[in-house]
């Protein structure tokens, strides 16, 4: 049963869709993030913004380093880590703690695709 929750970050409203029972990420106070937490994290370029998700694996202050996931497949909306794919950012550039994922699973390729209980579609994920 899916379950829906009115969620709030400091730039807007967000509405998520959430699968199962396990909601205790969303009673994350803003601002607070722990290692290990997974992210939506925004990055700036030259002329767009690239949105990826990221675990937290040091913070260090206001600064937070990472590993990134590259979506695999768009519909499922299934994401893998990519290797070496790491990267500094700022409190200030998490967009919102995720749920923890799931482990796709069924095939020796699939055991490394993870995918989240929640709609993930408001943001253009890389």
């Amino acid at each position: 049963m899916a379950h829906s929750h009115d969620v709030s970050d400091t730039s807007s409203d967000s509405n998520f869709e959430i699968e199962g029972e396990d909601e205790s990420w969303i009673n994350t106070p803003s601002g607070q993030y722990a290692v290990g937490d997974y992210v939506v994290v925004k990055f700036v370029g030259k002329s767009k913004e690239y949105f990826y998700i990221g675990i937290i694996d040091t913070i260090d202050d206001m600064e937070f380093e990472g590993r990134f996931m590259r979506k695999v497949n768009n519909k499922a909306q299934t994401f893998v880590f990519k290797a070496g794919d790491k990267s500094s950012f700022e409190k200030d550039d998490i967009l919102v703690k995720l749920p923890k994922p799931c482990v796709v699973g069924g095939t020796r390729r699939k055991a490394h695709q993870l995918k989240f209980p929640i709609d993930l579609t408001m943001w253009s994920l890389e």
